[in-house]
């Protein structure tokens, strides 16, 4: 069995007033898509920051690439985080930059390659995700929903062998959301990638992984896809708190 990209055991994140999990144990292999349901989003945020190394976890161990378990330096965890592509809800694009200069940025910075050679390497991304014509458009010029595919077609074009995706359903529409995620899938497929995605309706994203938890704070059942079965599993409906209903005003 290949290494895994990511291995949780019995993990658990608090702060002095909230327990938002504890004993979550999975792992992730090459080629995986999971799907994190929580009656609470911030759970599965908090999840998914442990995970790209951006936050430590109270109790319990984390690896990342078949790597043994033990504390990160600063230099090794900004190593590990050039390897993961993660996208939380208030991601967002540098205002005065074009979206194709946005999505080229992190790949100028850690490869030595052209303009050119980068322009071209995105091409493809830009024309399946429909951002090909709007590519020397700033960010304030295209709609909501463009402006937030630009932000995950930035971390799709690092090709990361690990994306972790906070509700893309709630970001874009129904058909960008299709196409992104079948990109995703196909990269998976492809072994070149593993993937989480939170969501707050498991039927968006149940067609894209291979296994469902649902985060609660002592009990984290783990499902494959084809078992899980959201009106017996999933007895509570995600509420949406203040910060995201309003997260389309923030864009």
């Amino acid at each position: 069995m290949s290494n895994p990209i990511v291995e949780c055991r019995n993990l658990g994140c608090r702060s002095l007033r909230r327990v938002y999990f504890e004993g979550v144990s999975f792992r992730l292999n090459p080629g995986e898509g999971g799907l994190l349901l929580a009656e609470a989003l911030r759970n599965s945020r908090t999840l998914l920051y442990a995970c790209a190394a951006l936050i430590e976890p109270t109790s319990g161990q984390i690896g990342w690439f078949g790597q043994p378990d033990k504390p990160l330096t600063e230099t090794k965890a900004l190593a590990l985080r050039r390897r993961i592509g993660f996208i939380h809800r208030e991601t967002r694009l540098i205002s005065n930059m074009t979206i194709l200069d946005n999505i080229t940025l992190g790949l100028l910075y850690y490869r030595n390659i052209s303009h050119r050679e980068v322009d071209f390497e995105v091409e493809g991304l830009l024309d399946r995700l429909g951002l090909l014509e709007h590519r020397y458009s700033r960010p304030a010029d295209v709609s909501y929903e463009k402006g937030r595919l630009a932000v995950y077609a930035r971390e799709l074009a690092k090709k990361p062998k690990l994306l972790l995706l906070e509700t893309p359903s709630l970001d874009l529409g129904q058909n960008a959301y299709s196409m992104m995620m079948n990109d995703i899938r196909n990269m998976a497929d492809k072994q070149e990638c593993a993937f989480l995605v939170s969501a707050a309706n498991p039927e968006e994203s149940r067609p894209w992984v291979d296994w469902v938890m649902v985060m609660d704070k002592k009990d984290n059942p783990v499902w494959k896809v084809d078992e899980f079965d959201p009106a017996r599993d999933f007895p509570f409906q995600p509420h949406l708190d203040e910060s995201y209903r309003n997260i389309r005003t923030l864009a």
